[in-house]
């Protein structure tokens, strides 16, 4: 999270790239042009009817290891239920069954992305900043359920590598989608929750923010010197300067940020250049929200892997095998030990799933402990919010800055598997905490960088927060499809998919290491998740296109006890939504719809919708529900709050 230039453009290697277009699986290169990928699963056969997102982005990152996918006659045949993969090795590895289902445990009746987003409360979060609830306008959750189904594949190649006998693994896109939101779960179930979102957040305007000369753009700053500073500058109100912080601040835990009006208006009075100046005199970032079109481009002109992996330089190989663990189907990384040192949720998120896989996680925190660990709403006398991502962790207190401290981390790290990290560029190299320092002591670590930017921005970037990456990456304008302009999503869409992409990457980077008997270094970032999420999802009239003009109507609609989402993949299902409540399917006003709607409960829209045959399900509008819904309790644990189970199955 460095700083920019403060105009907020940070560049690529070739900008003016435009007229590129993506190569390769799911607009990937092929697995021998791609660097920092290693080849662990070569003879790797991978067969099985392909109808999910999901499983087409699984099988893209095998194939970027060396898998080879063998066609199905089934594929693109939309089962309902899932996907069932049978993965073959062809050098020793015993047959592996990979299912990935809609539901899973989940006992809802899910067969599509937005069945899961209403049914799972991805809606009610996406939506919160907006009033309602509202569909994440890409396959949010199936893609997020490859990278985790492609978490469970490599932990059991791993784990039979060392001797386990693990042959059926298990996971569902439900299951991800509730691990997606797992922080706004834990805060709606806890016991005593005075953390509740605001009741009205219209009460401002959320961000973006738009200059006099029509530049729309992100704002971020973590210290409120900064934010006082700019706003001053720019002769805002004081009054509002003050009120405006907090849910700025907030907007990460809430999802929703009422910013007062005062301040739009202020920066609508100011053109870009005006406001690019004032930002670097006080140390604000700014990100003006790039087009879908130009990052395509930029992805196709320079294709990204989802991680990169490569041994530690100048280390050979010791001679000595990498700790084998005692890997087991209940707990595939069991004997391995994760060292983490991050803050917020991509790193914390990385590390638990690496726990739930088995590992002992040791988490370092500051003296005092991780202040989020008091923010509200508390369970006992930890944040039920902080829990959510580091109940299943060890914890270690060492200030960094202490030169004693630092040697009592590096001797942790002598005796650890992994180390994972998401600090500051730069700063583990000034504080001799780096790779280089760490594979001294420990020639076989496996060093992770969840990073903000990657290598891919050049310069000095902005900070690297998560919706400041989804402006860069031109996914704000991609994630609503409701006509109105471009706004990254306030559910932390990108600190949870890199999260998932971080863990898989130390996936990675422990195949390798047990391969050949070196360390390894992994590196993943915010902006390598938005990429994987452009590249095997997107508008469905095609990567980088237009919307079409029956995609404004993919969205809940309002009943008298809630929502309903209604899956419109076509022109026809839209006359079919008409026809089906009795009105006119030429004309299609919507005002006719919202009062046809309203009147009629959920069960019984939905039902009359699925008659007509069409997809429909009830939106969950209070996450809440969920802890006491019995249909979601082989997915959660209710622990004072709602806590979110592992989200894969290892069976023998």
């Amino acid at each position: 999270m460095g700083r920019s230039d403060h105009r907020g453009v940070p560049g690529t290697d070739d900008p003016d790239c435009r007229d590129a277009t993506p190569t390769g699986h799911g607009g990937t290169a092929a697995p021998d042009d791609v660097p920092g990928v290693p080849r662990l699963l070569d003879g790797l056969v991978v067969s099985g009817g392909v109808s999910l997102t999901a499983t087409a982005t699984l099988i893209g990152h095998l194939e970027l290891l060396g898998a080879t996918r063998k066609p199905d006659e089934t594929d693109g045949t939309t089962t309902g239920a899932g996907d069932a993969l049978r993965l073959n090795g062809e050098t020793g590895d015993a047959a592996l069954d990979c299912t990935v289902s809609w539901a899973g445990p989940v006992d809802r009746d899910l067969t599509d992305e937005v069945g899961v987003q209403a049914a799972c409360g991805l809606m009610a979060v996406h939506g919160r900043a907006e009033g309602g609830p509202s569909r994440i306008a890409v396959d949010y959750a199936s893609v997020a359920a490859g990278i985790v189904a492609g978490q469970a594949v490599l932990a059991t190649v791993h784990a039979n590598r060392a001797g386990a006998d693990i042959r059926q693994v298990e996971t569902s896109v439900a299951q991800t989608a509730l691990l997606t939101v797992s922080q706004y779960l834990a805060v709606a179930t806890t016991d005593g929750d005075d953390d509740a979102p605001p009741a009205s957040p219209l009460a401002g305007r959320r961000p973006p923010f738009l200059s006099a000369d029509g530049v729309r753009f992100e704002l971020e700053t973590l210290d409120a010197g900064p934010w006082q500073r700019f706003w001053t500058l720019l002769e805002a109100p004081e009054p509002a300067i003050r009120r405006g912080w907090r849910p700025m601040l907030l907007r990460y835990a809430n999802a929703t940020s009422a910013v007062p009006l005062e301040l739009h208006d202020t920066l609508r009075r100011h053109p870009w250049d005006r406001i690019v100046a004032v930002a670097a005199e006080s140390g604000v970032s700014l990100c003006p929200i790039r087009s879908e079109a130009d990052r395509h481009a930029e992805i196709a002109r320079r294709p990204l892997p989802p991680w990169s992996v490569r041994p530690h330089p100048g280390i050979t190989a010791t001679g000595l095998p990498a700790r084998p663990g005692t890997p087991t189907a209940d707990a595939p990384l069991a004997g391995l030990c994760v060292v983490e040192a991050t803050r917020r949720v991509q790193g914390p998120l990385a590390a638990h799933l690496l726990g739930l896989l088995g590992a002992r996680v040791i988490r370092i925190e500051p003296p005092g402990g991780d202040p989020l660990r008091g923010m509200p709403p508390m369970l006992g006398d930890v944040s039920s919010r902080f829990l959510a991502l580091n109940r299943t962790k060890e914890t270690v207190e060492i200030d960094i800055k202490d030169p004693a401290d630092r040697d009592r981390l590096r001797a942790l790290v002598a005796d650890a598997d992994v180390f994972l990290h998401n600090w500051l560029p730069g700063r583990a190299e000034r504080l001799g905490l780096g790779a280089a320092d760490f594979a001294r002591v420990n020639p076989q670590i496996v060093y992770a960088y969840a990073s903000a930017w990657g290598d891919e921005v050049t310069g000095e970037p902005p900070l690297g927060t998560d919706f400041m990456v989804q402006a860069y990456s031109g996914l704000a304008t991609q994630v609503f499809a409701d006509g109105n302009p471009p706004r990254p999503s306030l559910m932390t869409l990108l600190d949870v998919l890199g999260g998932l992409l971080c863990t898989e990457g130390v996936l990675v980077g422990l195949l390798a290491r047990q391969r050949d008997g070196v360390g390894q270094l992994v590196d993943t970032s915010l902006l390598g998740a938005a990429t994987q999420l452009q590249t095997y999802t997107g508008r469905r009239a095609g990567v980088g296109g237009e919307a079409p003009p029956w995609q404004v109507w993919d969205r809940p609609l309002t009943t008298n006890d809630g929502a309903v989402a209604v899956r419109i993949g076509t022109d026809a299902d839209v006359t079919t939504l008409f026809t089906a409540l009795g009105l006119d399917p030429v004309g299609r006003d919507p005002a006719h719809l919202v009062s046809r709607t309203a009147g009629q409960s959920g069960a019984e829209l939905a039902a009359r919708l699925r008659a007509a045959g069409l997809s429909a399900t009830e939106v969950t509008t209070d996450l809440d529900g969920l802890g006491t819904d019995p249909r979601f309790t082989a997915a959660l644990t209710n622990e004072g709050a709602c806590f979110v189970r592992a989200p894969w199955r290892f069976l023998p």
